[in-house]
């Protein structure tokens, strides 16, 4: 199980393309903030939620340390 997906409970979509900001390297971990669209627990969609997470690790081993949605 992802960490997007521990964090949508209920469903919903992460706005990898469309969404994206700039990614940043942050004490030797990447930085990545997209859109996203969570779904609450009666399946309604909350629109323009943000979804930041810290990616290290490498290319084939990678390790979410932090995600957050708001």
């Amino acid at each position: 199980m992802s960490a997007g997906d521990k964090l949508l409970t209920y469903g919903g979509k992460i706005r990898w393309i469309l969404g994206a900001y700039p990614a940043q390297i942050v004490d030797d971990q990447w930085f990545f903030k997209v859109e996203a669209q969570p779904k609450n627990e009666y399946g309604t969609k909350i629109k323009h939620a943000m979804f930041e997470c810290y990616v290290g690790g490498s290319d084939t081993a990678p390790v979410v340390s932090d995600a957050y949605i708001y």
